[in-house]
């Protein structure tokens, strides 16, 4: 009868081509390169990647509006609506310099919409300051790494707050300075923390949580007098699976059909939606 050692062999001659059967002979070689595998592939399998909590968008303005101190370009917004009574609303796009667990370059586009904007009475500016409150947001990000590509959607869960004094000033999640300026922001606060998003992380598994936002910009074209921006945007993350899926999932496999998938952005395929709804998330998407 075989000894343990000698039946390992022969079983492991059966499992590889021909040619490479006389390396079975000498046992220790091919012994060192599967341990070698298994013990990467064991590597690999307990180094999940980290969530998106520490994560920093980022790209304030320096002496010149149109470079930013950490790089990048300042935000360009678009289809502005300020108008003197009624909603507001805006498109945005920004790309710059992500740091924190996914070091790299970030790509962003949102759009935003405001309930009813009132003028503040900041005389001698007409017309003035615009405020109002946030009433929906829908972002999509993508950030690009050497820990691989994160990709991911945002929303507003529920509206933000009221136009706030901020060192005698008042400052609204919503402002338009003269018609043309523009600001969006859910600050850093425990009130406001309510843009949630979901993220497809580099290992195929979901991150949940939520991130505050700021962006500002005067657009070409804008009134020299009056209140003015400087050109901003930072935004920082924090994981908290109890967030939930935040409407950002799908329910039901339907959602998933006719390009449906598309919409959620952290899928690769519909199969990959379908099956992930079916198993009700537990499989990672990809």
């Amino acid at each position: 009868m075989k000894n343990p050692i000698e039946a390992s062999s022969a079983l492991l001659a059966l499992a590889v081509p021909a040619r490479l059967r006389f390396l079975v002979a000498l046992g220790l070689p091919v012994l060192v390169v599967m341990v070698a595998a298994t013990s990467a592939l064991a590597q690999s399998a307990l180094a999940p990647s980290p969530p998106l909590t520490g994560e920093i968008l980022a790209c304030n303005s320096g002496p010149n509006p149109e470079i930013c101190v950490l790089g990048g370009t300042q935000p360009a917004i678009t289809v502005p609506s300020c108008p003197a009574s009624g909603t507001g609303s805006f498109s945005y796009t920004m790309s710059g310099p992500a740091f924190g667990p996914y070091p790299g370059t970030f790509a962003e586009t949102g759009s935003v919409t405001s309930g009813p904007l009132s003028e503040l009475p900041v005389p001698p500016f007409d017309p003035g300051i615009m405020v109002g409150r946030i009433e929906t947001a829908s972002i999509t990000f993508t950030i690009e790494s050497s820990e691989g590509t994160v990709v991911g959607r945002k929303r507003l869960s529920e509206p933000s707050s009221e136009p706030v004094g901020l060192d005698g000033a008042v400052f609204s999640p919503f402002t338009c300075v003269n018609g043309v300026g523009l600001s969006g922001a859910l600050l850093g606060r425990p009130d406001t923390d309510k843009l949630c998003y979901v993220a497809r992380l580099p290992d195929g598994s979901i991150d949940r949580g939520t991130s505050t936002l700021l962006v500002a910009a005067m657009l070409p074209g804008a009134p020299t007098t009056g209140p003015g921006f400087a050109t901003e945007f930072i935004e920082r993350f924090v994981s908290d699976p109890a967030v939930g899926n935040c409407g950002l999932l799908p329910d039901t496999t339907l959602e998933c059909r006719a390009g449906g998938w598309e919409t959620f952005v952290v899928f690769k395929n519909q199969g990959d939606c379908v099956s992930w709804v079916e198993i009700e998330g537990r499989n990672p998407p990809g």
